[in-house]
C-alpha cells in the first residue's frame, strides 16, 4: 500500500435487505524523516576536550556519544571532558510512525604536543665559535625554527648559523601537529 489514508470497510446485508457496516481507517508513513548536522561540530583532528553540534530535525531526536545509548537532545547537544582518541556523535529522529534517520559525525581529540628534541650541535656556553649547527628531530614532518628573537620560519635538520655576534643567543625549533598541539625545544 502506498503511503497515505487508507480504509478499510466492510458491509453485511441480511436476506431482509438490512445493511450495516464497519471501517477501519489508517495512516501509512513509511517515509523516514529528516535529520542532519547542520552547523557546529568539530574538526578531526581537534585538542579540544569539548565539542559542540548543532543539527536539524523534522521530528523529535536523540543523542549520542560513542557508545553511549541515545537519550532525548536539543540542538545544540553540546560534550566536555572529551579524552584523548576517536569519537562519535549521532544523532537521530524518530517520526510518530517508529520511521527514523540518522546522521553522525566522528572526529578525533589530541592533546598530545609533538615531540621535539635538540639532538646535536649545542654549542658549550660560553664559546669562542661564532657559529653553529643545530641537529633535531620531531614526531611532526614540519618545523620551524628561530633563533634570538627573531620570526619562527620554515627549517629542517641540520639548520646552521654563521658570524654570530658575542653574546648571549637562544635557538628554539617548534613542531605544530594537525590538531594544532605544539612542542619546541630551545637551548
Amino acid at each position: 500500500l502506498a503511503d497515505g489514508e487508507h480504509t478499510f470497510t466492510v458491509k453485511a446485508t441480511d436476506t431482509a435487505g438490512n445493511a450495516s457496516e464497519a471501517a477501519n481507517t489508517w495512516t501509512i508513513d513509511a517515509t523516514p524523516p529528516t535529520v542532519a548536522i547542520t552547523g557546529a561540530k568539530p574538526a578531526s583532528p581537534t585538542n579540544s576536550t569539548s565539542a559542540s553540534f548543532s543539527f536539524s530535525a523534522s521530528d523529535p531526536t536523540q543523542c549520542k556519544l560513542d557508545g553511549g545509548e541515545f537519550t532525548a537532545c536539543t540542538s545544540p547537544a553540546t560534550y566536555s571532558g572529551l579524552a584523548d582518541g576517536p569519537h562519535t556523535f549521532a544523532v537521530k529522529a524518530i517520526d510518530p510512525a517508529e520511521n527514523t534517520a540518522q546522521a553522525t559525525h566522528p572526529w578525533t581529540v589530541d592533546t598530545t604536543p609533538p615531540t621535539v628534541e635538540i639532538t646535536g650541535g649545542k654549542p658549550g656556553d660560553p664559546t669562542n665559535s661564532k657559529s653553529a649547527s643545530f641537529t633535531f628531530t620531531t614526531s611532526e614532518s614540519s618545523m620551524e625554527c628561530k633563533l634570538d628573537s627573531s620570526l619562527f620560519a620554515a627549517c629542517t635538520s641540520p639548520r646552521s648559523f654563521s658570524n654570530l655576534p658575542d653574546g648571549q643567543h637562544t635557538f628554539t625549533v617548534r613542531a605544530t601537529d594537525a590538531a594544532g598541539n605544539t612542542g619546541q625545544d630551545s637551548h
